[in-house]
């Protein structure tokens, strides 16, 4: 495959998302990116049935763009399905994944342009989200905004190799060549993302892992920001708790890739066990949950401590479907690791 021409291709998924998508697509028709570069909007539609696709092409005519809107459609359900036909499809060299309430400040695609131009580096770079909530959240909702990847990514703009797998999905962009790179070489895509009712994410934290594995360095850059709608019911307390228990579900495949770069072997034999996993999943469990029983009059936190034990439910649930599955893909990535 001939090498990509440089620019930009900003991708959205999308899922039944016609109330959310004119403003998203309103604020990448005010992009500021200077007539040099040149930059195209991929519209993915994941399976909808309240005629997204219209709304996105009427919303794009709306704002009189010269930039070029293209939709595909995505038969195969599953944030990871659409991001990869999203991929597949641009025709840019960098690659901005930008969800469907994701409202990108006028510089995001410039800057994206100029850091990965500007360092060869670097095979990915992150801003930061702001959340916009519906409505005003209750006070607890501070305690877990992390996972609706809204917060700086680090201290400062700049490298981050000191923690891998650190930037979140939302406003990720990256080189069209480093994903190629990695399917070339072989690597297996574990993770799927959230399908309809099923709240597993980390799709693009593997991503991140497999960009590091291959040997590209990450980047942060304040400047780059946007907002992150956030509806009512993304706020309710049964909603966090699902959600908290996909993250703890998708960390059975993202464990294997940190104890990979950790390089620790005590943890790696434990975790690459499937019963030894198990057994140490349920023991954080019922410590948790006897945690919880004992601080039941301190209120401060309580929400949060409700979440981590979640967060194992998840884990559990997930070791259970995946059997010993999880060992296979422990010993691949190790082997992969090797070969690197």
């Amino acid at each position: 495959m001939a090498n990509r021409q440089i620019g930009v291709s900003v991708i959205i998924c999308c899922y039944n998302a016609r109330e959310r998508l004119p403003q998203t697509l309103k604020h990448l028709a005010q992009q500021e990116v200077g007539c040099d570069l040149d930059w195209e909007v991929v519209i993915v539609d994941n399976c909808s049935t309240d005629g997204t696709s219209v709304v996105a092409e009427e919303e794009w005519n709306a704002q009189c763009t010269s930039v070029p809107l293209r939709i595909v459609d995505q038969p195969v359900p599953g944030k990871a399905s659409a991001q990869t036909m999203g991929i597949n499809v641009s025709q840019y060299e960098y690659v901005l994944i930008c969800d469907d309430d994701n409202w990108l400040n006028k510089n995001y695609v410039r800057t994206v342009y100029e850091v990965l131009n500007t360092h060869s580096d670097v095979g990915a770079v992150g801003g930061r989200g702001i959340a916009h909530y519906e409505i005003d959240p209750p006070a607890w909702i501070k305690e877990c905004e992390s996972g609706s990847a809204v917060g700086p990514q680090n201290r400062e703009s700049g490298h981050i190799d000191e923690n891998p797998g650190s930037l979140y999905g939302a406003g990720l962009a990256f080189r069209f060549t480093a994903v190629k790179k990695a399917i070339d070489k072989g690597f297996q895509f574990f993770l799927s993302g959230r399908k309809g009712k099923n709240m597993t994410p980390g799709e693009d934290t593997e991503l991140v892992y497999i960009f590091q594995l291959e040997g590209w360095r990450l980047w942060y850059e304040e400047t780059m920001h946007f907002e992150h709608y956030i509806p009512a019911h993304r706020i309710s307390e049964s909603f966090i708790r699902k959600r908290s228990q996909g993250f703890g579900a998708s960390s059975v495949v993202l464990d294997a890739y940190k104890l990979v770069f950790k390089r620790d072997r005590l943890k790696f034999f434990i975790k690459s066990r499937w019963y030894l996993n198990v057994w140490v999943v349920l023991l954080q469990i019922v410590l948790n949950a006897l945690k919880n029983f004992l601080l039941i009059p301190i209120k401060k936190k309580r929400k949060k401590r409700t979440l981590v034990l979640e967060w194992y439910k998840g884990k559990l649930k997930e070791l259970f479907r995946l059997n010993y599955q999880s060992d296979i893909i422990f010993n691949y990535l190790q082997k992969i690791d090797r070969m690197g």
